[in-house]
C-alpha cells in the first residue's frame, strides 16, 4: 500500500515538472532583453572577475613607495655603580626608544606602478568595449526578430490571399469563365505564397533560438516579445559619444600600444 501511494507521489511530482516546463514562459521588451543579456554574459562576468583583480593589482603596486618605519625599545645601564653627581641616589637601568623611518624608490617600482595602471585601464575599455557590443547585437537581433514577425503576418495574409484567388480560379474554371492555365497558375502561386510563409517562420525561430543563447535562456521556453517597430532607434556602439571624444576602439589601441 506504501509503495502505491509512493507511486502516486512520484507520479504527481513528474507531471507537475514536465507541465511547468511546457508552460514556462517569458515576456520581455527591449531593456529587459538587454539587461538579462548583460546579467547572464559569461565572458563579462569574467572581464568584471580580471577588472577587479586588475584594480587590485593596481591598488597594491604603490605599496612599495610607503615609507617603511622600524621602532625599537631598548635599556640602558651607566658603567658606574652609583651616580657621581649624586651619590645618595643609585644609578640603575635607564629605559630607550629608537625609531627609524626609510623609504625605496626604484625605477622598477615606478615602472611597475605605470604598467599596472596602464593594464587596468585596458582591461576596462576592452570590458566597456564588449558591454556595447553585446547590447548592441542584442537591440539589433530584437528588432529584427519583430520585423521577421510582422513578415509572419504579412505572408500568412498572403497565403489566404492566394487560397482564395485559386479557389475563385478553379469556380470559374468549371463555370467555363477561366482556362486551365490560369487555375494552375493561381494554384502554383499558393505553393509559392506558403513556401514563403515557412521560410519566414524559419528564419524568425532561428533568430529567436539565437536570443534565447544570448539571453541564456532554455531552448524549450517559450519567449514572447513585446514591441513596437515605430520605436526602433538602433546606433553603432563606435557612433554613441560626444563630439571630440575618442571611440573606445581608439582607447583600447593607445592602451594595448602603451602596455607593449
Amino acid at each position: 500500500m506504501k509503495i502505491k501511494n509512493y507511486s502516486i507521489v512520484i507520479c504527481v511530482f513528474v507531471c507537475l515538472f514536465i507541465a511547468s516546463n511546457v508552460w514556462a514562459e517569458t515576456t520581455l521588451d527591449i531593456d529587459a532583453a538587454v539587461a538579462m543579456a548583460l546579467e547572464n554574459n559569461l565572458s563579462l562576468r569574467r572581464a568584471e572577475i580580471d577588472i577587479a583583480a586588475a584594480q587590485r593589482r593596481q591598488s597594491n603596486s604603490w605599496n612599495p613607495l610607503l615609507p617603511s618605519l622600524t621602532a625599537g625599545a631598548l635599556l640602558s645601564h651607566p658603567a658606574a655603580i652609583t651616580d657621581p653627581l649624586n651619590p645618595q641616589q643609585p644609578a640603575g637601568w635607564v629605559p630607550g626608544f629608537a625609531l627609524s623611518a626609510s623609504l625605496h624608490l626604484t625605477p622598477a617600482i615606478i615602472a611597475n606602478i605605470r604598467q599596472t595602471k596602464e593594464e587596468y585601464e585596458a582591461g576596462l575599455i576592452n570590458y566597456m568595449t564588449a558591454r556595447q557590443d553585446l547590447e548592441f547585437q542584442v537591440r539589433k537581433l530584437f528588432y529584427q526578430i519583430l520585423l521577421l514577425r510582422a513578415n509572419i503576418e504579412l505572408a500568412e495574409h498572403n497565403v489566404e490571399s492566394a487560397e482564395s484567388r485559386h479557389q475563385q480560379a478553379s469556380t470559374m474554371m468549371r463555370a467555363g469563365r477561366a482556362s486551365t492555365i490560369d487555375e494552375i497558375a493561381a494554384r502554383l502561386d499558393v505553393s509559392i505564397q506558403q513556401t514563403t510563409a515557412h521560410h519566414t517562420r524559419t528564419v524568425y525561430n532561428t533568430a529567436l533560438d539565437h536570443l534565447k543563447y544570448f539571453l541564456m535562456i532554455p531552448m524549450e521556453e517559450t519567449v514572447l516579445l513585446e514591441g513596437d517597430l515605430l520605436d526602433f532607434t538602433l546606433a553603432d556602439p563606435q557612433t554613441m559619444m560626444e563630439p571630440g571624444q575618442e571611440s573606445l576602439q581608439m582607447r583600447l589601441i593607445r592602451q594595448s600600444i602603451a602596455v607593449i
